[in-house]
């Protein structure tokens, strides 16, 4: 319901061009259906023991063909996990890119881009239409007022009234009544310019999906991948103390198959291991890549394999 082509245009990619059929319904009708989309997407659906985040988000954000892209939890197996797809609200067809992302992280990564975004601002005098140097020292304290941790990030996530994720940055728009009213002022008072932003980001492939990096790149692990280092070796342990393959697969809810194969990580290098824990390996390297075809036991041919240098 999210394609244009109900009321008249065509698009193919990111291009939009005028139909050659009449529309379907009205605009008014139109950007109905389009409010009634996005009110729905704040509603958990599925397993309600699912997680519902990014709720914060919900609406706010479109891809680069102006499609909504809405948090999805993720499960597998009988756990919920943290890492989301975000997904456009409608059809998929035509769309140049997907983008996955854990909106945690994405939140997180926002909040941070738009808080330094403010505090630059009001460092250079620029936040205001009419610089004041008089209220400068008020402006720096309601900054500092804004807290740590998850109440910070839930304001300046708050700040947010729409933004585009595209390949290279997301552009930001911050509401003026909101921002308004976190720094005491009136709506009018705040400079046009000081409410847009630009975060970097960028795509990096993961497998079969394209990861959503925002900001600089960190090293970050990949959790997925770390969680499943550390049920091996805490596999290899149990082992070495005499435990059954086929009872510890039984206990852990796998099959003596899976458990075999997924062992293979307990016996990388540790300069791959390592790599894994500090989130430096390389960006498509997954647990299938690291499994199949079975990993050799040589070092030196594990370095070459995953590319990642041993530590001189």
């Amino acid at each position: 319901m999210t394609n244009p082509v109900y009321i008249g245009p065509t698009r193919h990619g990111r291009v939009e061009n005028e139909g050659q059929h009449p529309p379907i319904i009205d605009e008014a009708q139109w950007q109905r259906v389009q409010k009634m989309l996005t009110d729905a997407a704040g509603r958990k659906r599925g397993d309600a023991s699912l997680p519902d985040p990014g709720a914060a988000l919900t609406g706010r954000l479109v891809d680069d063909t102006g499609d909504r892209l809405t948090p999805t939890p993720h499960a597998e197996g009988r756990a919920a996990i943290p890492l989301l797809r975000l997904q456009p609200a409608g059809d998929r067809k035509g769309r140049q890119f997907s983008v996955a992302a854990p909106a945690r992280a994405l939140e997180q990564a926002l909040a941070a881009g738009n808080a330094a975004h403010l505090r630059t601002r009001v460092d250079q005098h620029d936040l205001l239409t009419l610089p004041d140097l008089a209220r400068h020292d008020d402006l720096l304290r309601r900054l500092e007022l804004s807290g740590r941790g998850a109440q910070a990030e839930s304001a300046w996530v708050g700040l947010i009234e729409s933004g585009k994720l595209e390949r290279d940055a997301a552009t930001l728009v911050l509401s003026p009544e909101r921002g308004a009213a976190f720094f005491g002022l009136c709506p009018e008072a705040l400079a046009p310019s000081a409410l847009l932003l630009s975060v970097p980001l960028a795509l990096r492939r993961r497998g079969v999906e394209q990861r959503l990096v925002i900001g600089s790149p960190q090293n970050l692990p990949d959790t997925q991948l770390v969680a499943h280092l550390t049920r091996t070796r805490r596999w290899l342990g149990e082992i070495r103390r005499g435990r059954e393959i086929r009872s510890l697969a039984k206990a852990d809810g796998v099959s003596e198959g899976c458990l075999r194969l997924h062992l293979q990580l307990a016996f990388l290098a540790p300069a791959i291991q390592q790599a894994i824990l500090d989130g430096t390996q390389p960006e498509a390297l997954t647990v299938h890549r690291l499994t199949r075809p079975e990993m050799p036991a040589d070092w030196a041919a594990q370095y070459a394999r995953t590319g990642i240098s041993p530590v001189r």
